[in-house]
């Protein structure tokens, strides 16, 4: 097939599956659904978690059968076996939490296909939490989490056998009496598992009703749930735009405050600048009046009066007021840009 033709058709099939999903905010809609659910009896076909649970519990029951060997010697082994059987370490692999007789162990996974084919039809989703050291049956509808536990019913052996008709076993041994019960927890705010809904399914029963009472507990919850957690989202988010806003503020109150810092210091470093002229304006004047006051001094030689007049000059050079004028000016420029 083209490779084209392969990606349209994928597509296809993906938009295909999201529209045949149920929309459970749609009440009506959820409500025709839920009517219909249905526990084929006929169903073989399982799911990859279900066949990995089958071929676990034979895998248990081989390791439980064979555990006494290991404390034998091998030839032991050989003649009870005709051969030298590796010991099994007996680890365990995790698995759906499914415990029940081999007799209705089928009759579990139709149970359990059908609640998992159901969930998926909501949109949502059963996995195994392989991350635990414990068998556990995990789902997820909206944004909320719960665990599932299926399990056949066990009483005691003096409660179902008549005096007249007892086993070798004790009597305060249990024993599978064929019913069943499905039991699922929701998780709470604080990441703790609360009892949302048991329900018990009776050896001649197949729980469609029951079934149907569970998803619209689990629909409720989940919306509930997606409710508060939206609206706790709401918050977080308007929070988070608040403290934004706030934080923009206090940069263009920072910014403010620190421009009108530099326009202080920027006014008192030009403050400084012109009271350093009008001293230097003040030390010229002083100066001129000085060297004024060196030439008209009287009782002098033509000679003396020369060098007086030579030093007059020279001063006046060194402090000369187009030299003052110089700095005045290229300082005005500055001001300006």
């Amino acid at each position: 097939m083209d490779y084209t033709v392969q990606v349209f058709v994928l597509k296809k099939v993906a938009i295909l599956m999201k529209s045949s999903e149920i929309d459970i905010y749609n009440e009506t809609e959820f409500r025709s659904w839920v009517k219909n659910i249905n526990v084929a009896l006929t169903e073989n076909n399982f799911c990859s978690m279900i066949e990995e649970h089958n071929r676990e519990m034979d895998n248990r029951k081989d390791i439980t059968k064979k555990e006494y060997l290991k404390d034998l010697p091998s030839g032991v082994r050989w003649r009870m076996e005709g051969k030298i059987t590796p010991c099994l370490d007996g680890r365990k692999t995790i698995v759906m939490s499914i415990d029940t007789s081999e007799k209705i162990r089928i009759k579990a996974y139709k149970f359990m296909n059908a609640f998992i084919n159901c969930i998926s039809k909501i949109g949502g989703n059963v996995y195994v939490d392989k991350m635990e050291d414990y068998d556990n049956t995990m789902a997820t509808l909206l944004e909320s989490r719960y665990k599932c536990k299926l399990y056949e019913k066990q009483v005691k052996l003096r409660n179902r056998i008549k005096t007249d008709n007892r086993k070798m076993s004790p009597l305060y041994e249990l024993e599978y009496n064929g019913d069943f019960c499905f039991e699922v927890f929701a998780e709470d705010k604080n990441k703790k598992w609360e009892s949302l809904m048991a329900i018990e399914i009776h050896n001649s029963g197949v729980g469609e009703s029951k079934l149907a009472d569970l998803f619209w507990r689990l629909r409720d919850d989940a919306i509930s749930k997606k409710t508060i957690i939206e609206q706790e989202r709401a918050k977080q988010e308007e929070a988070r735009k608040k403290q934004i806003k706030q934080w923009e503020e206090d940069e263009i109150r920072e910014e403010r405050i620190r421009m009108e810092r530099e326009e202080l210091i920027k006014k008192e470093k030009i403050q400084e600048k012109i009271k350093n002229h009008m001293d230097n304006w003040e030390y010229i004047n002083n100066i001129s009046m000085y060297i004024n006051d060196l030439r008209t001094v009287s009782g002098v030689s033509d000679d003396e009066r020369k060098l007086i007049l030579n030093y007059c000059e020279y001063v006046e050079k060194l402090y000369s007021k187009s030299d003052f004028f110089k700095e005045i000016l290229e300082f005005s420029q500055k001001l300006e840009t």
